[in-house]
């Protein structure tokens, strides 16, 4: 679909090893493949399609920040939705985090904008991701261990003060980034510009457009950057509403505190450079691990929650992109 991001075969023979000797690894390390069957057969399907619903509400946030991004001009809702859904599907399909790339090209034949640009976009999407995260995460583990249940109150003390300088040192963050932005792509710039890397062509356009990034990312103000968070934090809790719900979908007693500690292992796994093909594999080992982690116990439960989702997400992912893919295709260009 994207000649510039063609991926050679023994990307995805390894990526798909790499997922499949990983999913080996969880099977094994499960009681009873038979209980993961069977949760699999008696899941409740309301639960399980209002758990898809808020992932399409994730999907909308996604869009909406693109939209925040791109200058009023540019700002067509088809064109937006063909970037948003297209990386989103080829970050869950192609191996070895190499769906992030896709972002720029897909953002450049939506609107003009040259890579350096829609690098920047990504560079600032993802920090504001982890910085939100963070918050978030602090605020659910700080909850979770404050109750009775835990029976932690000595170590209180100590782990808070650790959550709050957490929080407070991604509150920096969002306040400055701007200033982060620039003072990372300043440094970028200076490494694509080295001769071994001025050689190849899409690298050589990413620096000679990274300062109208930066440029385009300014332009934004502090309540750009606030729409930014906000559309960020909806899309955390849309997520983490999602991954409630299809615990709940699967019979699994947990409350949505625990839900969001548990599953942030699964998060953090999925950031890794190398995790096969989709994330199939690191995502539910790191599912799996996190719940386990907060004394969960019907982990073949856990387990076709985390694998169910991950299939019904690759699908309407996939849907999503294709259906922005087609009417995009038939809209007339007007850059």
């Amino acid at each position: 679909m994207i000649p510039d991001m063609e991926t050679k075969t023994w990307r995805w023979i390894v990526g798909a090893a790499v997922s499949m000797a990983i999913l080996a690894v969880l099977f094994w390390l499960l009681d009873d493949i038979d209980q993961l069957v069977n949760a699999v057969k008696d899941v409740q399907l309301p639960k399980l399609m209002t758990g898809c619903l808020f992932f399409l509400a994730a999907c909308a946030c996604r869009w909406w920040r693109v939209w925040i991004l791109v200058p009023h001009e540019q700002r067509r809702p088809i064109a937006l939705l063909s970037v948003s859904a297209g990386h989103g599907f080829m970050n869950l399909l192609l191996p070895m985090r190499t769906g992030e790339l896709t972002f720029p090209l897909l953002l450049k034949r939506a609107t003009g904008q040259p890579l350096g640009v829609g690098a920047t976009y990504l560079f600032t999407i993802r920090i504001l991701e982890l910085a939100v995260l963070i918050l978030l995460l602090s605020v659910a583990i700080s909850i979770w261990l404050s109750t009775p249940q835990q029976n932690l109150t000595s170590d209180l003390n100590g782990l808070s003060a650790l959550l709050i300088a957490i929080s407070l040192f991604s509150v920096v963050g969002i306040l400055f980034l701007p200033v982060f932005v620039r003072w990372m792509w300043s440094l970028a710039g200076r490494v694509l510009t080295l001769r071994a890397l001025s050689r190849i062509r899409l690298l050589k356009e990413v620096a000679d457009s990274l300062e109208d990034g930066q440029n385009n990312l300014e332009r934004l103000g502090k309540t750009g950057i606030a729409k930014l968070c906000l559309a960020t934090t909806l899309m955390w809790l849309s997520l983490f509403s999602m991954y409630y719900m299809f615990m709940q979908a699967f019979s699994v007693d947990i409350a949505f505190v625990e839900t969001v500690v548990g599953s942030s292992v699964a998060i953090f796994a999925n950031l890794l450079p190398i995790n096969g093909l989709g994330s199939f594999g690191t995502f539910e080992l790191g599912w799996v691990a996190g719940f386990a982690a907060i004394g969960e116990t019907s982990l073949s439960s856990v387990a076709a929650a985390g694998l169910t989702m991950h299939i019904l997400l690759v699908i309407i992912t996939g849907a999503l992109a294709l259906f922005s893919f087609v009417l995009f295709q038939k809209q007339p260009s007007s850059l």
